[in-house]
């Protein structure tokens, strides 16, 4: 596996449906979307996850994992 460098991290969650808050690390805030596949680390380790969908809103970054529903 090639090294990973850290983008971003989660701070909260946004609404029911699966919507993530992201912190992000990049100039400007929305080029992290661009980063692909991104990973996850749990307390299982690095988890690969696929960006279904984002929003920029006056309170940061929002994004949708496929797979993460609820």
């Amino acid at each position: 596996m090639s090294p990973k460098i850290v983008v971003g991290q989660i701070v909260g969650v946004f609404g029911v449906k699966g919507w993530i808050k992201i912190k992000s690390f990049t100039d400007p805030i929305d080029n992290v979307v661009r980063y692909k596949p991104w990973y996850l680390g749990l307390a299982q380790g690095l988890r690969e996850y696929t960006l279904e969908d984002f929003v920029q809103r006056p309170q940061g970054l929002v994004v949708k994992f496929k797979g993460i529903d609820d």
